[in-house]
């Protein structure tokens, strides 16, 4: 499956292969495909916009409220996770020149106040939410 260069976005090229009958073609639940399309699609475009708008806060960090810091830490934790790193905190606190225990307590806080969702103790993962992003492109 292809998506064609300066094609239309709507459109996906299925190219089978030897061997790769209609039959099998059939068999594919084509509306949970396209759905799962639409949703990585949503996601890529936030993780766009989430690092254009996190960058800049990073150099500014330390002189960040203690608001915008918990944003800009849940975003970057986002980012992290969804790159697939195995250690965000980490990735994190080397990003921002803090220690894992501060970056710990912004995600602890983050999630206290909406920023970030929660998830069950001692799991990675969590989405923005949007009173964050608010506060990220905040001027």
């Amino acid at each position: 499956m292809t998506f064609g260069e300066g094609q239309d976005p709507t459109k996906i090229i299925i190219e089978a292969e030897e061997g790769l009958q209609n039959q099998h073609l059939r068999a594919v639940a084509w509306g949970e495909v396209i759905a799962d399309l639409r949703r990585q699609a949503r996601r890529d475009a936030v993780d766009a916009d989430l690092q254009r708008a996190v960058e800049p806060l990073i150099k500014s960090f330390q002189d960040q409220s203690a608001t915008r810091k918990r944003a800009i830490v849940s975003g970057l934790y986002v980012l992290a996770v969804q790159a697939g790193s195995g250690h965000p905190l980490i990735d994190v606190s080397e990003r921002l020149g803090v220690s894992i225990d501060s970056v710990k307590t912004y995600i602890r806080d983050a999630r206290k106040r909406g920023y970030l969702t929660r998830t069950p103790p001692g799991v990675i993962g969590g989405e923005i939410t949007r009173e964050a992003v608010a506060l990220l492109v905040a001027g």
